[in-house]
């Protein structure tokens, strides 16, 4: 089974959407998961149509979770990937 990486920021404003710190430092990892990406694809999942530009990887690999503490608590107590949570749960 190939190794899977996550990459999560918690540091997300409910009502605003992220804070301006919050904001540069997930741009700053989102662009180092882009590099890594274009120099190492292996350690990416797969899709049917790769990105060929940041935009597009961004759309494809990298989403905002609010509040991961319940999000986290949630997925382990329905025993659901964090992956396949829905936004009503």
């Amino acid at each position: 089974m190939p190794e899977v990486h996550l990459a999560i920021g918690n540091r997300f404003t409910q009502f605003k959407g992220a804070a301006a710190a919050y904001a540069a430092f997930a741009d700053a990892t989102a662009e180092q998961l882009y590099t890594e990406f274009r120099n190492n694809l292996s350690r990416f999942s797969s899709r049917k149509k790769l990105p060929t530009t940041k935009k597009q990887f961004i759309s494809q690999y990298v989403s905002e979770l609010r509040d991961f503490n319940t999000a986290g608590v949630v997925a382990a107590h329905h025993g659901t990937p964090l992956s396949k949570m829905r936004q009503d749960y």
